[in-house]
């Protein structure tokens, strides 16, 4: 059986349960997001912590990137062990998270190591990370994997409404988003990724109607769908049973995200993310 590891970086917001259950065949290297005088690893057991302390304070949240270093110890540590890496990565316009594993690859093995650019976050990139453990489980060869998971970037499609623009804007991720900053207060508006980078799909004017948005599209006929939030709980489970219907699935996950992508959408985002069928 082909030997193949995966390793990705903590945007896909993993469960510790999922996380504890693949250790054997999965490794993550977390971002990191800063408030004031607190660092927090970017994971899920750190959000509670994280938001408290964002909604007590002023202070603008930043983000950094986890070192090429971070990526090269675990690459070494996989390769003397015989295995195939592949890794996944948040969008490389939204971090330079990207450039740090590509740079600790090429400096070993570079035939043996697949540094993917899921241009992706949360939700699209949790999906790819998952079906890339899948695959290693059943034995097939990182080229393969690597090569499947780059013909699902380009089909995985995210939308999101921002309960504000402000955390975009300040982290500077707004993107050809920006003309919206002057109307802050007087829209909802949809964005989307586009090859990694945040446009504008629609403005709207009411919390309501960037949902019912949200809802329409997603196309009956996608292959997989999620919902993404950031405390904004009840309308996520909202869209999860309306998905549900919608798709006749029961696998539609709720995917809540960590303190670095919290530092840019802020508390009240939700979001849908499906993959098309081509």
């Amino acid at each position: 059986m082909n030997k193949t590891f995966i390793v990705a970086d903590s945007i896909g917001y993993l469960t510790p349960d999922y996380m504890e259950e693949n250790k054997e065949i999965l490794e993550i290297v977390p971002l990191t997001a800063h408030i004031g005088q607190y660092d927090f690893i970017d994971s899920l057991t750190e959000i509670k912590r994280y938001y408290e302390v964002l909604m007590s304070t002023k202070e603008r949240p930043t983000t950094s990137q986890p070192p090429s270093s971070a990526f090269k110890k675990i690459f070494e540590e996989k390769l003397k062990l015989g295995y195939e890496i592949v890794c996944i990565t948040i969008s490389s316009r939204f971090s330079g998270t990207y450039n740090s594993a590509l740079a600790a690859a090429n400096e070993l093995d570079g035939r043996k190591i697949y540094v993917l650019d899921s241009k992706a976050i949360v939700g699209a990139q949790t999906y790819m990370i998952k079906y890339a453990v899948q695959k290693a489980r059943e034995g097939e060869e990182a080229l393969k994997i690597y090569q499947e998971l780059r013909s699902i970037v380009p089909r995985m499609k995210l939308y999101f409404v921002p309960d504000s623009l402000e955390f975009l804007h300040r982290g500077g991720r707004i993107g050809g988003a920006a003309a919206l900053f002057g109307s802050i207060l007087q829209i909802k508006p949809v964005l989307t990724m586009v090859d990694g980078a945040i446009e504008v799909v629609e403005k709207i004017r009411t919390f309501n109607k960037a949902f019912e948005k949200l809802y329409d599209l997603i196309p009956s006929d996608a292959l997989w769908a999620g919902v993404v939030e950031f405390y904004a709980r009840d309308a996520a489970i909202k869209m999860q049973n309306k998905l549900k219907e919608k798709l006749g699935r029961d696998d539609i996950e709720i995917h809540s995200v960590g303190p670095v992508i919290a530092s840019h959408i802020g508390p009240g985002a939700l979001g849908t993310v499906y993959l098309a069928k081509d």
